[in-house]
Parts: C-alpha cells; sequence; structure tokens
C-alpha cells in the first residue's frame, strides 16, 4: 500500500515487536513534520528587532489617549513606550478610527507584543507607529498543534500530507500567483497548477496506487467540466471579479493590466479542488471495499451500491460548502440583512453578492458532479482487478 494507507498496517498485529515499529514510525513521523514546522519559523519569523522597516516590539506601558476629531471621523491616538528587542525603550503611537466597536477590549496593554512600523521624516507625532498587534506566534501555535495531532494519530501519513500541503503552497504561490502577475491567462495558470497540485499532493496523501489514481482522474474530469460551466455562467452574467475590495485595491495597485474575470475563475476552481480531494478519494475507496466484499458483483450493481453511499456524502458536503463560504464571508450576510434601503433582488443582483453566489453553486455543481464521475470511473477500472 501507499503512504496514505500505511498507518493501517500499524494496527494490524499487537505483538511487541511490530507495536515498537509502529511507535517508531510515528516518532520519526513527528520529528519530520516538526523539522516542517522549523522551517516555516525560519522563512517567515522575524530575524531581527528591525527588518525591512518594520520591528517587534513588548510594551512596558501605556501613557495616555487623546482623541482628535475632523470633520469626518474621530481618532483615537493611544501613546505607549515600547521595549525592542535590542532592548531599547521608544515611543509609539496607535491611531484607530473611533467607533462602536472600539472599547476596553481593543485597547493596548502592558505586556502585549506588536508590530511597529518606522517612519522616516515624520511631520509630527512619534516616527514610531503601531500598525498592529503582534500574533505569529499564537498562528505557529496553532500550526504545532495540528501537527502534533495529525501524526499521534495518523504517524507516516500525516508526514505525507504536510508534505503535499506545502507543496500545493509552493505551486499556489511560485506558479499559480507568479505566473498571473507576469501576465499569463490566469485561467489557464490556474487549470495547470491545479493539475500538478492533485496529482503530487493526493499521490502523497493517499499512496501511490489505482485507487489513487483513478480518484485523481475524477478531480481533473470534473475539474474540466466545471471550468467550462464557470466560463460560461460568469461570461453570460457579466461577472467581472470586481465584487470585493481585495480585486479593487489590486486593480489600483498592479502596475501592470490584471484580468480580474480571470482571477475570479482561478478562486472558483481553486476553491473547488480543495473539496474533490475528499470526495473522490472517498468514493472510490467505497467501490474497492464494496468489490473486496463481493468479487461477484456485476459493474451495474456495484455502482448502484457505491452511489447510494455517494448521495449520502453529497447532501453532507453541499451543506458543508454552503457553511464554509457562508463562514467565510458573515460581514457579507450581516451587511445583506441590515441594508433595508435596497430590495432585496436588486441585493442579489449586484457583483458583490452574486460573486459570492456563483462561487457557492459552481463548487456544489461540481460536488454533486464528481459522485457519478468518480463512481463510474472506479467501477470501470477497479471492478477488472482479479481478487
Amino acid at each position: 500500500g501507499g503512504g496514505g494507507h500505511s498507518h493501517g498496517d500499524d494496527h494490524s498485529d499487537c505483538g511487541n515487536e511490530n507495536s515498537g515499529f509502529s511507535n517508531l514510525k510515528k516518532i520519526v513521523a513527528l520529528i519530520l513534520s516538526f523539522l516542517l514546522v522549523a522551517g516555516f519559523w525560519y522563512l517567515y519569523m522575524p530575524k531581527s528587532y528591525f527588518e525591512k522597516g518594520f520591528i517587534v516590539g513588548e510594551i512596558v506601558s501605556v501613557q495616555e489617549t487623546e482623541l482628535k476629531a475632523n470633520d469626518l471621523f474621530t481618532e483615537n491616538i493611544e501613546k505607549v513606550q515600547v521595549r525592542l528587542k535590542s532592548g531599547e525603550n521608544v515611543q509609539a503611537e496607535r491611531v484607530i478610527v473611533a467607533n462602536a466597536n472600539y472599547s476596553e477590549q481593543n485597547k493596548l496593554m502592558a505586556g502585549d507584543k506588536v508590530v511597529i512600523n518606522q517612519i522616516e521624516n515624520v511631520a509630527e507625532g512619534s516616527p514610531y507607529q503601531i500598525a498592529d498587534v503582534y500574533r505569529l506566534n499564537v498562528l505557529l501555535f496553532l500550526f504545532v498543534l495540528l501537527v502534533l495531532t495529525a501524526c499521534v494519530l495518523s504517524g507516516w501519513a500525516a508526514v505525507y500530507s504536510f508534505i503535499g500541503l506545502a507543496f500545493s503552497v509552493l505551486v499556489l504561490v511560485l506558479f499559480i500567483v507568479k505566473g498571473i502577475l507576469a501576465g499569463y491567462s490566469p485561467l489557464l495558470v490556474t487549470i495547470l497548477g491545479s493539475f500538478m497540485i492533485s496529482t503530487v499532493s493526493v499521490y502523497l496523501g493517499h499512496g501511490f496506487n489505482k485507487r489513487t489514481s483513478v480518484a485523481i482522474l475524477g478531480i481533473v474530469s470534473t475539474l474540466t467540466f466545471v471550468g467550462i460551466l464557470s466560463v460560461i455562467f460568469v461570461k453570460f452574467g457579466n461577472l467581472f471579479g470586481m465584487g470585493s475590495e481585495e480585486a479593487f485595491f489590486l486593480q489600483i495597485d498592479s502596475d501592470t493590466g490584471i484580468n480580474l474575470q480571470g482571477i475570479f475563475l482561478a478562486g472558483i476552481i481553486i476553491g473547488t479542488l480543495g473539496v474533490l480531494d475528499d470526495i473522490t478519494t472517498s468514493q472510490v475507496a467505497v467501490v474497492n471495499e464494496l468489490q473486496k466484499a463481493n468479487p461477484n458483483l456485476s459493474k451495474f450493481e456495484l455502482y448502484k451500491r457505491s452511489i447510494t453511499v455517494g448521495k449520502e456524502h453529497i447532501t453532507a458536503l453541499i451543506n458543508t460548502l454552503v457553511l464554509a463560504y457562508a463562514g467565510a464571508s458573515m460581514p457579507l450576510f450581516i451587511l445583506f440583512v441590515q441594508e433595508s434601503i435596497q430590495p432585496v433582488w436588486s441585493l442579489l443582483n449586484g457583483e458583490f453578492i452574486a460573486e459570492e453566489i456563483v462561487r457557492t453553486l459552481l463548487g456544489s455543481v461540481a460536488l454533486i458532479l464528481s459522485v457519478p464521475v468518480t463512481t463510474w470511473l472506479a467501477v470501470h477500472f477497479i471492478s477488472k482487478q482479479k481478487k
């Protein structure tokens, strides 16, 4: 079996020798995973107290909070003393627009770690401005918790999955994003990158075997069809990829003309790819296990029984996908409910909300299509296997 299924052998024997070997594998898996974490730490954590104008420091004391009003809004200017990693104490300021959300919870306190931006030739006030609260240490701790949990329960399978995750991120950043910034078609670059991601990460996570190959074939087939559907609906829906603030700023900041519509299509494909991995591999596994349990099943009977399980999977995953998009767009939902100036149909028609609806519906269509497509492929290829 491949790496994705090797953990099944860990529990097949109860002998001391096998049990000791299983524990050794988990220990090695933990060590390799923590090496990945260490690499992340080295690449992305601050290496000095001063780096590219940004500094990480700790608040020693909060001196005062000053209110400064103008014609448009009121600003809260917090003046604090911060100790840098070099041991030097400096005066710094944080400016927050005063509104209903600014409360005691938002205020800085002694002991808080903050990110400071050093501004040269500042006109007035301190040259050290607090950009944000420092939270990378919390994020890294959460990542370590994920690694620890996965490796203790899954051993080698977790290591392969994390390596696949690292590869996916590298392809996303170095191939897809760099390709888009270089002026290539976002849709074409994303399709090629998605093929690379699905092939490598799925093989690493689930093993080099026929089951995984069939699952990848199901992913590629479904993505191709959904890509065609996406182009059709985005074109006829006159969606230009400008339904978010990020797209607006990207268009302003970019020196070269970036195809925002292509980026929107690319986002649909990448978002769909993440869910297809789960549903295709599990559906192929269902077909394979049913075939092994009863090798005398005809192809029709095998498909019929497998698709029954797939339908249950579809129902659960559609709900999961919609809730995932809803969770990521909670401010949008609140705005939708709170807004009373426009009628409901007008809000739904706006590009800001229409893009989210199209993204969710196309993702759901992909999930539904992937089940019969992958099941048929699995029945066609796996049912020919000998017992």
